[in-house]
């Protein structure tokens, strides 16, 4: 009875897992799905330039700078 348990336990557990890989797969692609679509718009609309991040970065290189 005990190795029927086991099993199933080890059959329940390897669904799961598989679950998890095609759940996070399919997130990392709609992410790169909208990531894409927003830069296209981006362009189309001429507004590229630099992330939030980038420029936060150059203003603290410019403080150190001053200092």
């Amino acid at each position: 009875m005990s190795d029927r348990r086991s099993m199933i336990l080890m059959y329940a557990c390897a669904l799961g897992t598989v679950g998890a890989l095609v759940l996070t797969s399919s997130y990392k692609k709609t992410v790169e799905h909208h990531q894409r679509e927003a830069e296209a718009a981006a362009a189309e609309q001429g507004s590229v330039g630099p992330s939030k991040a980038s420029t936060f970065e150059q203003k603290l290189a410019n403080l150190d700078k001053v200092r």
